[in-house]
């Protein structure tokens, strides 16, 4: 689970991003946290989903529908940990999931 911080980071950062990812069994990307910025195509979270190279990924645009695709492969696959990176609304989702 992903949560990229600021658009101009991602943007910054993409090439990095495109092959990070590959050793996770599933991604889910969330909305990017855009702390003091505006938003930019260029590095929201809809350009790194489409730039990351995993098969697996999973595109996600609210805490619901998060917590809805969490149960959903935890349910569907032997899943031994949830990896959360990210900034934003996280804390409140590891919380809850706790």
């Amino acid at each position: 689970m992903f949560q990229p911080h600021t658009y101009s980071r991602t943007r910054l950062l993409i090439e990095e991003f495109k092959h990070c990812f590959r050793g996770a069994n599933h991604v889910i990307i969330y909305p990017t946290y855009p702390a003091r910025e505006s938003y930019d195509t260029l590095g929201d979270e809809k350009t790194l989903f489409a730039n990351i190279s995993n098969k697996n990924k999973h595109l996600v645009s609210s805490i619901d529908d998060l917590n809805d695709m969490i149960d959903t492969l935890v349910s569907a696959y032997d899943i031994d940990a949830i990896c959360y990176m990210g900034a934003g609304d996280l804390p409140v989702i590891v919380k809850d999931k706790s």
